[in-house]
């Protein structure tokens, strides 16, 4: 319990005098005794050594089939295991369908509510599950489609599968290194995710990720004035939403539709804004992406 504890509060904030939940961890494995499939999840994600990570990750998804949890560890174990492994593909495309599998579980275990759908969308496109979402993309927004209450949801990994189907075609070699069919099978997906994301806005503005990834269609598609309005809609909802400004950054550098000045200058807002000296990350990461 203390290592949960620990583990919640160095994340999420909470009391400072506990003790380091990797040294509670690395305890707490070594007993021959700990066989908890839970205990040796949050061991693994507070281990700092990518062997022993693995090891216990290895241990817990062995034996969390069996253990009684919801649906929901289960899910975190595998994709959190698959993330560090690199390969072989064979092990990572066994992990991948066990996620499947239980992420569907979990809509119908009470792992997942409505309520929550802001975070697993964050988990899905910023978070520890990005790579798994992008493996899986289109079994993954099937789920949720079918799932009742997840309107939002649905709509925001539509419009994240959109993005990331568009690029494949594109890649992300200069203008003149695509191909016609390229660029066509390019704007076609961006298309589709334009039309999802902004759907997804309309619905609840006053969340960020929409707008945020808006950003990157207006890289994609249009021009710095769009990107500023989908930019500035982000930032109303949630003003230090890190993923904002980070994609806002990278879409005024010189190679897409800004200049270093247009980067420092926008670094520069986010320490004189609405709230100065409240966003001392984007600040600092502006300046140094111009260095």
């Amino acid at each position: 319990m203390q290592l949960i504890e620990s583990w919640i509060a160095v994340h999420y904030g909470g009391p400072t005098n506990l003790p380091s939940p990797q040294a509670l961890g690395d305890k707490l494995a070594a007993q021959p005794g700990c066989n908890d499939p839970l205990v040796l999840t949050v061991a693994a994600a507070n281990a700092i050594e990518l062997h022993e990570k693995v090891r216990r990750l290895e241990r817990a998804v062995a034996g969390i089939d069996h253990s009684g949890y919801q649906a929901y560890p289960k899910f975190y174990a595998e994709v959190l295991l698959a993330s560090e492994l690199g390969s072989p593909p064979e092990r990572i495309h066994s992990l991948d369908q066990g996620a499947l599998r239980d992420f569907k579980q979990a809509f119908t275990d009470g792992s997942f509510r409505p309520g929550d759908e802001e975070e697993m969308a964050e988990i899905l496109v910023n978070g520890w599950a990005h790579s798994s979402f992008g493996r899986n993309g289109a079994a993954v927004c099937q789920t949720v489609r079918q799932a009742k209450g997840y309107a939002w949801l649905t709509l925001v990994l539509d419009g994240e599968r959109g993005i990331a189907e568009a690029w494949k075609p594109r890649g992300t070699g200069w203008a003149d290194s695509v191909t016609s069919q390229g660029w066509k099978d390019y704007a076609s997906y961006l298309a589709k995710g334009r039309t999802a994301l902004t759907q997804t806005w309309k619905l609840q503005p006053g969340r960020p990720l929409a707008p945020a990834r808006m950003i990157t269609v207006a890289m994609g598609d249009t021009s710095a004035e769009e990107m500023r309005t989908w930019f500035e809609r982000a930032v109303e909802a949630q003003t230090d939403y890190s993923q904002a400004w980070s994609n806002m950054r990278w879409g005024l550098r010189p190679r897409w539709h800004g200049s270093h000045e247009a980067m420092l200058a926008l670094a520069d807002r986010s320490k004189t804004g609405p709230f100065p000296g409240t966003l001392p990350g984007p600040y600092v990461m502006g300046h140094r992406e111009c260095c």
